[in-house]
């Protein structure tokens, strides 16, 4: 009997671990090293570089950076004094994208990343969990295990997401979208209350991740369950009404807070830098056409050159894809009554169509012209939902017209019969097609060396700094993160109005050489100037090499 139990405990570990291989291991294998296949460049340099650009990338290194010094200090995250002292400056507009954060935390004070290695394990999760999230949702709908690993790439190695790679790791944390479609699909089909707990959680690491993505996942969930309700899939009975009611009520109670901070920030204090959403409305051709992060992107850039940031506008979705599409385009609309498509898949040709269209902006958009007479839908969105003026990059509604044409195009390819020499011949040219249409450009492995001025003022007492001798905004960010003072002024997303009016008087201080009311009224310390531009002062200089000055102004006698 003994030995029986022993063989039942072996069998069932080896199920447990075939079980863990097939859903996690196998998938989340094939898009680490397909990541690295790509970015090979990023080989050996996962301590020492980070995997972003030094403009908007420098911004999210210092998010990960100042959320572990926030959180271990026992302060709020989503505010700040380190950036535009004295006074600080809220954080709840900025593209904070806490979950790495707050993933970082472990990494750096439990297994000892320094922030390079930090950032980039952030990155690398993305990418790869971006694949294998999708490769859940997609096995759940269609269950064929090859079409779900080759959907999971689709979306993880999409232009979209390689093309927000250059800098915007908040938009490169798109893994939680498909768990939350999964948990969420999963909690209508069920109506279990344990998956409408799973579901909420998810939607809060979707908002941990950005609101965009949260906005887009409530609309999703909202269509769903209209659809589900138009087909009458659903009774809403008592227990029906009760998984709801805990999937609403958590839900609200997760990301309800940080969603009416923003919502009443909005509201009562103007926010400055937001995007013009007619110069960021979508150009169709940019889905059907290779962009600038294609790696034979110069074949195309007759066309490309001409648009406003390569980042927003490389959004093709690839031919392999679009063929397919368009065959199951004729399939569901043209031949519907031969081909009878499942229902299902008419829901995501519904979301395909609304969200590339919101994605085309307030007016239609061609080879970089805009046409201001033809007004669309994303206009009316804006009345609607006018936190959207806050944001002005409608194109990005596109990735959810990509994950519905992955679904519609996984559907098709489920129907391959792969054990036959036809069919396998099929499955593989789209595989193959695919992995040229998708080949991107070498993303930017940044590591600037660290002025010796920066290590200078890290090593001089407390005290707040205006960095002039970085060379741009997002530099004094990763300036900070080494040196660790306070700043005035600083790079966020998002700016208050209130804020910048107070910021005002500060700078009216520098303006005026009002070095005095610096150091006594704004609580100044240290100034660092390049060297060829020294101030005309007598406070004293703790610092000078050939690229910078620091000086101090707390120990000068004219400070009041």
């Amino acid at each position: 009997m003994k030995k029986l139990s022993t063989l039942y405990k072996r069998a069932a570990q080896n199920r447990t671990l075939r079980t863990f291989a097939l859903l996690f291991g196998i998938p989340a294998g094939i898009y680490f090293v397909l990541f690295f296949v790509f970015q090979p460049h990023y080989v050996g340099h996962f301590t020492d570089a980070f995997y972003l650009d030094n403009g908007d990338g420098f911004q999210n290194v210092w998010n990960i950076w100042w959320v572990n010094h926030a959180i271990g200090a026992g302060q709020n995250p989503y505010f700040t004094t380190m950036l535009h002292w004295p006074h600080g400056t809220t954080l709840v507009p900025q593209t904070m994208n806490i979950i790495n954060g707050l993933i970082g935390i472990p990494l750096m004070r439990v297994f000892g990343f320094n922030l390079f290695a930090t950032v980039n394990f952030a990155v690398v999760l993305a990418f790869a969990m971006g694949g294998v999230t999708m490769f859940w949702f997609i096995r759940k709908l269609v269950k064929t295990y090859w079409v779900a690993i080759v959907a999971g790439a689709l979306f993880t190695f999409s232009s979209y997401h390689m093309a927000h790679g250059i800098g915007h790791l908040q938009l490169v944390t798109l893994e939680w979208i498909p768990l939350f479609l999964l948990a969420y699909w999963t909690l209508l089909e069920k109506m279990r209350y344990r998956d409408a707990v799973f579901a909420s959680f998810s939607l809060l690491l979707v908002l941990g991740s950005d609101y965009y993505y949260l906005f887009w996942s409530v609309i999703l969930g909202a269509m769903w369950f209209g659809w589900k309700l138009y087909k009458r899939e659903i009774k809403l009975d008592q227990h029906t009404l009760k998984v709801l009611g805990l999937f609403v009520g958590l839900s609200l109670a997760l990301v309800g807070p940080l969603v009416y901070a923003l919502l009443h920030l909005s509201k009562v204090d103007h926010l400055l830098g937001a995007h013009d959403p007619s110069l960021f409305g979508m150009d169709p051709l940019t889905v059907i056409m290779p962009g600038g992060t294609w790696m034979w992107g110069k074949l195309t850039e007759w066309y490309w050159i001409n648009l406003p940031y390569m980042a927003e506008e490389s959004i093709f979705f690839g031919f392999g894809l679009l063929i397919v599409l368009a065959i199951a385009f004729y399939r569901s609309f043209i031949k519907r009554k031969q081909f009878k498509m499942p229902s299902w898949i008419t829901f995501w040709w519904i979301v395909f169509f609304s969200f590339g269209i919101v994605a085309l902006g307030p007016h239609p958009r061609l080879f970089g012209h805009t046409l201001h007479a033809v007004p669309l839908p994303y206009d009316l969105l804006e009345k609607i939902f006018p936190t959207l003026e806050i944001s002005g990059m409608p194109i990005r509604w596109i990735l959810i017209s990509l994950i519905a044409a992955i679904v519609i195009v996984s559907y098709m390819l489920s129907k391959l019969d792969v054990s036959k020499r036809r069919g396998m011949q099929l499955a593989l040219l789209f595989i193959a097609l695919s992995f040229i249409d998708l080949f991107p450009i070498h993303l930017p492995l940044t590591n600037i060396p660290t002025a010796k001025y920066v290590l200078a003022l890290k090593a001089l007492p407390n005290g707040a700094v205006l960095d002039n001798a970085a060379v741009s905004e997002p530099q004094q960010l990763r300036n900070q993160t080494i040196h660790e003072k306070p700043m005035v002024f600083g790079y966020v997303t998002r700016l208050p109005q209130s804020v910048a009016d107070k910021d005002f008087q500060v700078f009216a201080h520098v303006e005026e050489k009002k070095y005095n009311l610096l150091c006594s009224q704004d609580r100044l310390r240290y100034i660092t100037m390049p060297a060829n531009r020294p101030l005309q002062t007598t406070f004293p200089i703790v610092y000078k090499d050939s690229e910078a000055i620091i000086y101090d102004f707390r120990t000068g006698p004219q400070c009041q």
